[in-house]
């Protein structure tokens, strides 16, 4: 499966809000607390995180990429009975943590799409659009829908957030499209995005 997700950055999240739980209804809350980790360069450097959420715990890795916004994952994950014992096993074998992130807010289905109101702690609040697909000829039409449903929030595109949150989080100026005090998302002419 090949996840396909944007992110942008939300002004007026009680009002997103609203409109997501009068169009779509409560929506459910949700808790995710992200510690990543690198392996050490002779295993090849690659990341992953341990999402705690609540008494569950999952272990991901993805392979990614970012084209127009759009951030492109095969995902490879599986479910963690015991974080602690994971999380002790990976450091003796050498993975270094380095970032952790806790977001919470709301999720809510959208015609099959998940749309999650998050706030990142010490960045802001994002709204996240994603949808996974099974095909690589799906993902126009679902980058379309994706971008549609932006759109349609009244969420513009200026405000797209390209930059990984582990990024953003270690260097808040790396973020290309936070919106200044008064909402408004960078001019977004000759910008490019680029993956992390």
């Amino acid at each position: 499966m090949v996840e396909i997700e944007l992110k942008a950055w939300v002004t007026d999240p009680d009002g997103l809000r609203a409109q997501l739980s009068q169009r779509w209804g409560s929506g459910g809350p949700y808790d995710k607390q992200d510690t990543y980790y690198r392996a050490p360069p002779a295993a090849g450097a690659f990341e992953f995180r341990i999402r705690r959420t609540g008494e569950e715990a999952v272990c991901t890795r993805k392979e990614k990429h970012i084209e127009d916004g759009l951030e492109i994952n095969r995902e490879f994950e599986f479910a963690v009975r015991d974080a602690e014992a994971l999380t002790d096993l990976v450091l003796r074998l050498g993975c270094t943590e380095f970032a952790r992130k806790r977001k919470h807010g709301q999720r809510f289905a959208v015609d099959g799409l998940t749309v999650e109101l998050s706030d990142v702690t010490g960045l802001g609040w994002f709204v996240e659009i994603e949808a996974l697909v099974s095909d690589e000829t799906e993902r126009p039409t679902v980058e379309a829908r994706i971008r549609g449903l932006l759109a349609d929030l009244g969420i513009s595109e200026r405000l797209i957030e390209p930059a990984p949150y582990t990024t953003m989080i270690a260097d808040p100026s790396t973020a290309r499209s936070r919106p200044d005090a008064a909402g408004r998302g960078p001019d977004a002419v000759g910008r490019g995005p680029t993956a992390d």
